[in-house]
Parts: structure tokens; C-alpha cells; sequence
């Protein structure tokens, strides 16, 4: 096995820093004016590349390099059927361990690149259809002004200008879930927020800014008590933060579609995907068009393939595809279970920010049942403006995100413009946390005196 796991559960990590170059023991990445070693605490944002993924992007430029779709011989078929197989593990990945075959024929993933340019495409999607600019007159896909658009205020906001656009465009209404005190979304409202115009629901699996994992498998199953399967509304997720962490299980959550990017799960930038229903792609428009998605082109006409290469135009960004399915190999080949343990135990101590005086976090301070919470906290301290907390652990050598993490509902919510987020990968230590703890009780200290 790549990677050892004691008795108890705790992954030996020395075994898994040594996947990382940025981490190498002699070697690691250094910063401060003291050339602190680094401890990084921004995963929620992007996270370290393991070798495996190195070494496989850089594999395909060095004796691999071909076009995928283009062409007959080896290198191209290499690269096409490369693809094909990263696509498959894309779905296996984010379906659920007991989905049959049957049940994974029914779903696709299209490459994008990333989670937010498969939030527009979606958008674009219904745009296009309630425009009657497609020539596919679903119902499904067709907005109009009656219509109305469920959000909730824990959203990135790659999850909610798309839509703001939108609704703009098509004069359809926004409605929002608001948030509890410990976060999590109040459910209570979905009674008075969907109703027969509901036509999309976009939901973020985890909160970026307070670690909540959303229950979606509760509003799924309130969206299927009030209307049948072909009049429910489209569930959209945003597992950008959960991906990494816990199995998606997109099948038994009953999702429709699912955006990633693979560089939040130790893959590259500039890739990610839509993971979705064969039976609604196939009623969708096509979004962006060019070569490589066409089956004929005449003087004033197009015809289109099927799935998934509709939604392909141009060239595959085919090294950064290999390289993510090898970042998918790299968290199957630890487990989630092993990965569930390891951060739950980090997490709560983590968590121990909140202790310090002056430290408010937002949202829940517990770890939750269930796995109802990622190891990321985000926290105000009082008088001191997260960038210069930010500034001051820095020098330590400490990297945590400042500022509204693209989420400014949220932090509106909680009554401030910014926090501070500390969030964990599988790299992380028990002294890295402490080292983080003993950084804020420092920077308290010389802001306070």
C-alpha cells in the first residue's frame, strides 16, 4: 500500500508528507523573514500536488503528447482512450461505492475549466432554452418569469452571480435558504421557498467559510415529497470543498448534476468537471461550440455529437485530465476512511481557536455527527483585522486565508466583511495545528499590547 495506517486509525505521516515535494524533509518550502518552515493552512483554497500527479503531467509532455480526438495514430489514440478511462473514474469517484454499473451508465462527467465555468455552463444551459435560442425545446431547461431559483446564502459566489445573471436575463426570481447560528442551512424554509415554479436548486455541499456539510440529501427528499420526477426542480451541487474530504455520493444524495476542480483535491489547475445525468444532457443545449464536438458543418447549419463531446469543443487540456484522474488514484488509494479519521482528529483540535480570548468563530465550535464538518474553521479576533493577522502568521511561517473567501452572504450573516480561515489537507500534522494555535495566541498578544 502507498500509504501505512496504524492501529488506531492515524495515517502514518511521514509516509504521506513524502508524497508531497513542497513538504520533502530537507527540501521543504521555507517562508517569513526567519525562513519558517511552512505550515500550510490554506488547502480550502488550492491544495499541494502529490508526485503522482507531478510526475504524470509532466510524463505526458515529456513521451506522451498527442491530441486526443484528433487523429489515428498511437498517440493520439493513446491520449483519447487516456481520457475516456479518466472520465470513467470521475464518475466512479463521485458516485457512491455500492452504485451498480447499471446505475453509472446513467451518469457523465464533461471536463471544464473548473467548477466555476461548469456553474456557467449550467446557467447557460437554461439561458439558451429560455431564450429559444436551442434547438431543444425541453421543458425541463425552459424558464420564464413566473419562474424561481432556490440558492442559500452559504454559497460561493461562483454559485450565485451565474444565477444572478440569469435571472436578470430571463426576469425570474431569486430565494434564498437562510443560515442557522452554527451555520447550517435552516430547512424549515424549503416549505415556503419551493413551490410549482421551482425550477433550479443550487446548493453547496460544504460551506468554504464554516465547514458545515449541508444535509442535501433532506432537501432532495423534500423537493421529491412535493413533485414528480419530471417536474422537480434541477439540483445543482457545489462539491468544490467536500470532494476531497468525503465520499460525494451523488447517486444516493439524488443530485442531477455536480461541479469539482481538481486543484482542491491534489490535482491541477485548470481542470475540473460537471458530473451529471445522461438523460438531462441529452435535452440540454450546447453551450460553447468549435471543432472536435460537430458531426456536420454546413453553409448555415450544424449538427452536433452526442455525450459527452457536445460539451467539448476544442482541444483537451489532455495533461491536466491525466494528472487529476492520478489525484483521484492518490485519495482512493488512501481512503476516505483513513482521510475521515485523520482530519475528524485534527479538526477538533482545530477547533480549539475558539478557546483563546477574543476568538469567535464563526459558526458551529463542535465537530458535528455524521461527518457534518470538514477541518476548516474560518474566526474573527477581535481588533485585528484578519490581514494583519494573516501578515503576522506569515512570518511565522503559517498560511491561512483572509478575507470574504468569495463568500461576502456568509460573513454578512455572521456581522463581519472578513474572517480568517485555517482549512486542512491530508499533508497536515497535529504540529502543524499547534503550531497555528501557538500563532494566534502570539498575534493576539502583540496587537493587544
Amino acid at each position: 500500500m502507498l500509504f501505512k495506517v496504524c492501529y488506531n486509525v492515524r495515517m502514518d505521516m511521514l509516509d504521506v508528507q513524502n508524497e508531497f515535494p513542497m513538504l520533502y524533509a530537507g527540501s521543504e518550502r521555507r517562508v517569513g523573514t526567519n525562513c519558517a518552515k511552512l505550515v500550510y493552512l490554506d488547502s480550502g483554497a488550492t491544495a499541494f500536488k502529490p508526485k503522482c500527479v507531478i510526475e504524470k503531467e509532466m510524463s505526458f509532455y515529456s513521451h506522451n503528447t498527442g491530441s486526443a480526438g484528433r487523429g489515428v495514430h498511437t498517440l493520439a489514440n493513446e491520449a483519447s482512450e487516456a481520457i475516456e478511462c479518466s472520465r470513467k473514474k470521475l464518475v466512479d469517484f463521485t458516485l457512491s461505492s455500492g452504485a451498480t454499473n447499471e446505475e453509472k451508465e446513467k451518469w457523465t462527467a464533461i471536463f471544464t475549466s473548473g467548477a466555476t465555468m461548469g456553474l456557467n455552463m449550467l446557467s447557460l444551459m437554461f439561458l439558451l432554452c429560455s431564450l429559444n435560442i436551442s434547438e431543444n425545446k425541453t421543458n425541463r431547461f425552459k424558464l420564464n418569469n413566473k419562474s424561481n431559483i432556490v440558492l442559500s446564502r452559504a454559497e460561493h459566489h461562483s454559485n450565485i452571480v451565474p444565477w444572478q445573471q440569469l435571472s436578470k436575463l430571463v426576469d425570474v426570481e431569486l430565494r434564498y435558504i437562510n443560515l442557522l447560528d452554527s451555520g447550517d442551512l435552516d430547512l424549515e424554509q424549503l416549505d415556503k421557498l419551493v413551490d410549482e415554479n421551482t425550477r433550479i436548486v443550487s446548493i453547496s455541499h460544504a460551506s468554504n467559510v464554516t465547514g458545515i456539510v449541508h444535509e442535501i440529501e433532506k432537501i432532495t427528499a423534500h423537493l421529491s415529497s412535493v413533485a414528480s420526477s419530471d417536474t422537480r426542480p434541477i439540483v445543482i451541487l457545489d462539491a468544490c470543498q467536500s470532494a476531497p474530504h468525503i465520499p460525494l455520493d451523488l447517486d444516493i444524495k439524488d443530485v442531477d448534476f455536480a461541479v469539482i476542480s481538481a486543484h482542491k483535491i491534489y490535482g491541477p489547475s485548470g481542470v475540473g468537471a460537471i458530473i451529471g445525468k445522461k438523460e438531462l444532457l441529452f435535452e440540454a443545449p450546447v453551450v460553447f461550440s468549435g471543432g472536435g464536438m460537430v458531426e456536420r458543418v454546413d453553409d448555415f447549419s450544424t449538427s452536433f455529437q452526442g455525450l459527452p463531446n457536445k460539451y467539448e469543443p476544442g482541444s483537451f487540456p489532455t495533461a491536466q485530465i491525466l494528472a487529476f484522474s492520478s489525484a483521484l488514484d492518490f485519495i482512493n488509494k488512501i481512503g476516505f476512511a483513513n482521510i475521515i479519521a485523520h482530519e475528524e482528529n485534527l479538526t477538533r483540535k482545530l477547533l480549539k481557536v475558539g478557546d483563546i480570548p477574543d476568538v469567535r468563530i464563526l459558526g458551529s465550535n463542535t465537530l458535528l455527527d455524521e461527518n457534518r464538518r470538514l477541518g476548516l474553521v474560518s474566526f474573527e479576533v477581535e481588533g485585528i483585522h484578519p490581514h494583519d493577522l494573516g501578515t503576522y502568521l506569515n512570518e511565522l511561517g503559517i498560511a491561512v486565508r483572509v478575507g470574504h473567501h468569495c463568500a461576502q452572504l456568509v460573513h454578512r450573516r455572521f456581522g463581519v466583511q472578513s474572517s480568517t480561515r485555517a482549512s486542512l489537507g491530508v499533508y497536515n500534522t497535529e504540529d502543524d495545528v499547534e503550531a497555528f494555535l501557538d500563532g494566534v495566541k502570539l498575534a493576539r498578544n502583540f496587537f493587544k499590547a
